[in-house]
């Protein structure tokens, strides 16, 4: 499923200290995009932490899985950037600097392991931050994860960092 709607905030449970899944009932705060611009730039973020490969969930796969689905439905077209994050322990790579070769994009998500922390809020911000350094009208931010921030982040602070730098990316364009 491709889920994107930049005027909603994501379903963060405080209580849970994780995203609320979309499997836990319906979603309310993302719509299908059906519709999506061409030339625009897709940062994806995949969880590659211990967590995605523990018990017999086998949690990398079925992530790998979907990117995979995305990639051959036809919603990237040729125009697009497609930049890929994952994590080393706590720290966040930059696993494939944006690019319009999207085999690239798929040979590292199959050669992806899972082990280490779950940096996630760090991934956000640095995908934020990557995604705004490439110019584009349309950014479009994918994190596949199964659970919260390990490395001490804060999420909630994260995604507000974010949309503050969608929102300067939008002022810089409309002048």
């Amino acid at each position: 499923r491709q889920l994107d709607n930049p005027s909603t905030v994501a379903s963060w449970s405080n209580s849970q200290e994780r995203f609320n899944s979309y499997e836990q009932g319906p979603d309310q705060y993302h719509k299908i995009l059906l519709d999506p611009p061409t030339g625009a730039g897709y940062a994806i973020v995949l969880d590659t932490s211990g967590s995605m490969d523990e018990d017999d969930n086998n949690r990398i796969d079925r992530a790998k899985e979907a990117l995979t689905n995305l990639f051959a439905c036809g919603r990237i077209v040729e125009q697009d950037m497609v930049g890929l994050f994952t994590y080393n322990g706590c720290y966040v790579n930059q696993t494939v600097p944006f690019t319009k070769e999207l085999s690239q994009v798929q040979a590292a998500v199959d050669r992806a392991g899972a082990n280490g922390g779950t940096p996630l809020a760090q991934s956000i911000i640095v995908a934020a931050d990557s995604l705004a350094e490439q110019n584009i009208e349309r950014g479009v931010m994918i994190v596949v994860t199964d659970g919260a921030d390990s490395c001490n982040g804060s999420v909630p602070q994260a995604l507000a960092l974010a949309r503050e730098k969608v929102e300067s990316i939008r002022r810089r364009l409309i002048r």
